[in-house]
C-alpha cells in the first residue's frame, strides 16, 4: 500500500469507530431502528439532490418525496406489508408523472422523471426494507438478522478494499478502475466463509452449508453490484464523491451503495422462504 492509502485506511477505521457506536445505539429497540434508517434514507435523498440538477418547476417533487420517505417508515412502523411494497414504486411514481406533467415543462423532461425516481428508489425504497425486517417473524430475533446483514455488507466492502490493495493486479469493470478480480474474489470468498461462521457459531441458524454460502455469496456478489452502480452515476454526473460527510468514505450514498440492491433481495428471499410457520 502507499502512504495515500494507509492515510486513507486509517480514516476509514477512524469513521466506522464512529458509524458503529451511532448503529450500535440505534440498535436499542424496533422504534430506534426504525427511526434510524427513516434518518438514513433522509440524508441519502438529501445527498442525492444536492448532487444532480434540479429544475425550479420540480421543487414541489422534492417536497413529496420526503414526505413519501416519512409515509414509507410509518408504514413499516404499523407492519402493513402490502402498501410497503407498491407505496414508492407505484404511488410516487403516480405522483411523479402528475406534478411533472403540471409544470408542463417538457425540457429534459424524461432525464428530470429518471432522475428524480431513482433517487427515491435508492434512497428510500431500498433502505426501507431493512427495517422492514423487524417484522418479520425469524426462528431468532429479526434485529439480529439485520445487523448481521448489514455487518456481513459492510464487511465484504472491507474485504474487497483490503484484498484489492494487497493482491490486486487485474481490473474486473472499468466503470470503477481501482476495483480488481482479486479484490472481488476475495471479498467472495472471505463474506462467505464470516457468513457461515457467524451463522453457526453465533446466531446458531438451524441452515446447511450449502444455504449460508449461497446467501454469503448472494450479498457478496450484489454488495459489489450496488458499489459498482453507484460508480456509474457518479461517473455519469463527473464527480468522485457524492459528498465529505465520512471521512475516508465520502458521503452517505457512497456507504450505503452496497446496501441497494442487497437489502430487498436478501429481504425478500428471507420472507418467503425462511419466515417462521
Amino acid at each position: 500500500m502507499t502512504l495515500e492509502d494507509k492515510k486513507n485506511l486509517i480514516e476509514r477505521i477512524k469513521s466506522w469507530a464512529i458509524i458503529i457506536t451511532i448503529f450500535s445505539l440505534a440498535m436499542w429497540n424496533r422504534t430506534s431502528i426504525i427511526l434510524f434508517f427513516t434518518f438514513v434514507s433522509f440524508l441519502a435523498i438529501k445527498e442525492y439532490f444536492s448532487i444532480i440538477t434540479i429544475r425550479k418547476t420540480d421543487m414541489a417533487i422534492v417536497v413529496m418525496s420526503y414526505v413519501f420517505l416519512i409515509a414509507q417508515y410509518y408504514i413499516v412502523y404499523i407492519d402493513w406489508y402490502n402498501l410497503f411494497v407498491i407505496f414508492i414504486p407505484i404511488y410516487i411514481f403516480v405522483g411523479m408523472s402528475i406534478l411533472l406533467t403540471l409544470t408542463q415543462n417538457t425540457e429534459d423532461f424524461l432525464k428530470t422523471f429518471g432522475l428524480l425516481y431513482l433517487g427515491t428508489m435508492i434512497s428510500i425504497y431500498s433502505i426501507s426494507h431493512l427495517a422492514y425486517l423487524l417484522n418479520i417473524e425469524l426462528v431468532l430475533p429479526s434485529k439480529y438478522i439485520l445487523i448481521s446483514l448489514i455487518f456481513l455488507t459492510q464487511l465484504n466492502d472491507v474485504y474487497q478494499y483490503i484484498c484489492g490493495k494487497s493482491f490486486g493486479k487485474r481490473g474486473i469493470t472499468k466503470i470503477s478502475p481501482n476495483k480488481t478480480l482479486e479484490g472481488f474474489l476475495g471479498g467472495v470468498f472471505l463474506t462467505t466463509v464470516t457468513t457461515i461462521l457467524v451463522a453457526k457459531c453465533i446466531l446458531s441458524l438451524p441452515l446447511n452449508i450449502i444455504i449460508l454460502m449461497a446467501l454469503g455469496i448472494l450479498i457478496s456478489v450484489l454488495g459489489f453490484l450496488g458499489d459498482v452502480f453507484m460508480s456509474a452515476i457518479k461517473r455519469d454526473l463527473n464527480i468522485k464523491d457524492t459528498s465529505q460527510l465520512i471521512p475516508g468514505h465520502g458521503g452517505i450514498l457512497d456507504r450505503i451503495d452496497s446496501l441497494i440492491f442487497v437489502s430487498p433481495v436478501f429481504f425478500h428471499i428471507i420472507r418467503y422462504f425462511f419466515q417462521a410457520a
